[in-house]
């Protein structure tokens, strides 16, 4: 396919369009952009899907709207809400509550996620586990001040162990299996062989505010909002990053394979780590300490059926969570609650069908219609006669999701932010969750940061 240069754009070359070009409009990316904005500089945003918001995926079908990405904003989400509020979408906020049923020896227990009760003392788990929890409350309690869902950077230190190692050190395996295994599959869509235990820490220590909220129309409405108040390029796929005496030049590619240049003082890189490696062709860019950082980031992949069903389980039931194994790994998000109950006619429903990596890669063989029915088999495990309440379905590969919390992560990430801070004359900063515990806040608060660097240089 011929290849065109745009012409509007190539004065780049002999000078600086803008002062800043942010790479990505996913919430890390339109946050920073918004940040640096209000410091004055001329921003540019370039994205390369035909919307905004990354993995921030609201999604409509008929009368049913859902989230394909993030679920939820968390109440202890404290830059994200001061966000909400500085944008005034606070008021279409919706407040939903939290609850779950965690299979245990195939039954499932409710689980009440706002009781502080049953999060630290959880069905299923029997009387000397519930003595040996007293171990997680005095290790949280201790390193209290080095636990922040905001700043994975303030773990460093301690950041020594995955959560499975952890927990035969200190607490049991049927406490990890029944316990800790079900929450971080659920929630994180990974195993606890992969994740480092101080992310557990982090939601026990925001037990009290750990409500759940979305807003009405669903959560692209933070985005958007975003997006509102910047100069964004849809369809504008960066493909190389280029230094210049001038600062950077952007050369980006639409759908009609129609490139242009976008040139600034200074580019801050706000997509996923891969992605932005294949930005810098020419290795002496970047230095060898970023090039390592930014190729060992892994991301969880899933794969997520929509499903309408006729049949309400029961009123209240939001969510079914069961351990990922080799064979299955199906976690379930019912979207039962206030938020969908005036998109949702009476007495249809609607459920989210995450499968688990490596049931994932069971199904990457098979097409579309395949992977459906064998997700529902899985579901119908869960909920007696399933398939055949389902209306409508609708499939969702996901190959990036979560960026993984590995150990210790949260000293490289030290390290990256501090090398960063040092070489800002450069011009060129990276932005994204994969720079804090995965999660909207942490992609927020880390944009927030990003922008704080330039604000001191």
């Amino acid at each position: 396919m011929e290849t065109h240069i745009g012409k509007s754009a190539t004065n780049g070359i002999e000078g600086s369009d803008y002062d800043i070009i942010v790479v990505g409009a996913g919430i890390s990316g339109l946050t920073v952009a918004y940040e640096v904005q209000k410091q004055g500089h001329k921003v540019l945003v370039l994205e390369a899907n035909s919307r905004v918001g990354g993995r921030i995926y609201t999604e409509q079908v008929d009368d049913f709207t859902y989230e394909v990405g993030a679920q939820f904003l968390g109440g202890f989400y404290n830059e994200t809400f001061r966000l909400i509020k500085e944008l005034g979408i606070e008021k279409d906020l919706e407040r939903f509550h939290n609850a779950m049923f965690i299979q245990m020896k195939g039954v499932f227990q409710l689980a009440d996620q706002e009781s502080p009760w049953h999060l630290m003392l959880p069905p299923g788990l029997k009387i000397r586990d519930r003595i040996k929890l007293k171990n997680l409350m005095f290790d949280t309690l201790k390193n209290w001040s080095k636990i922040s869902h905001q700043d994975i950077e303030k773990s460093a230190g301690i950041d020594n162990l995955t959560m499975e190692e952890y927990a035969f050190k200190r607490l049991n395996p049927h406490i990890l299996r029944s316990f800790i295994s079900p929450m971080i599959s659920s929630l994180y869509f990974m195993s606890t062989a992969e994740a480092s235990y101080p992310l557990f820490m982090t939601m026990l220590k925001n037990v009290l505010s750990f409500h759940l909220y979305t807003f009405r129309g669903g959560l692209k409405k933070l985005p958007e909002a975003l997006a509102k108040k910047l100069n964004v390029k849809l369809e504008q796929k960066a493909e190389q990053l280029i230094r210049t005496q001038y600062g950077w030049t952007v050369v980006t590619s639409n759908r009609q394979n129609y490139q242009e240049l976008w040139s600034a003082k200074k580019v801050i890189v706000a997509i996923p780590s891969m992605q932005a490696l294949e930005l810098f062709p020419k290795a002496l860019d970047l230095t060898l300490e970023q090039t390592i950082f930014l190729e060992k980031q892994k991301y969880t992949q899933t794969t997520s059926l929509i499903t309408g069903y006729n049949h309400r389980i029961r009123p209240g039931a939001y969510s079914f969570i069961v351990p990922p194994t080799e064979t299955s790994g199906v976690s379930s998000i019912t979207l039962e609650h206030e938020k969908f109950r005036k998109h949702v006619p009476e007495p249809y429903g609607l459920h989210t069908l995450y499968t688990h990596t490596h049931f994932t890669e069971k199904l990457s063989a098979y097409n579309k219609r395949e992977k459906k029915v064998m997700i529902l088999k899985e579901a119908e495990k869960l909920i007696t006669r399933y398939r055949e309440h389902v209306t409508w379905s609708k499939l969702y590969d996901v190959p990036i999701g979560l960026p993984h919390p590995y150990v210790n992560k949260a000293q490289e990430v030290k390290d990256f932010q501090f090398k960063q801070q040092q070489n800002i004359n450069k011009g060129l900063l990276f932005c994204g969750d994969y720079l804090n515990w995965p999660s909207i806040e942490g992609s927020v608060a880390v944009a927030k940061k990003t922008a704080k660097m330039l604000k001191q240089q």
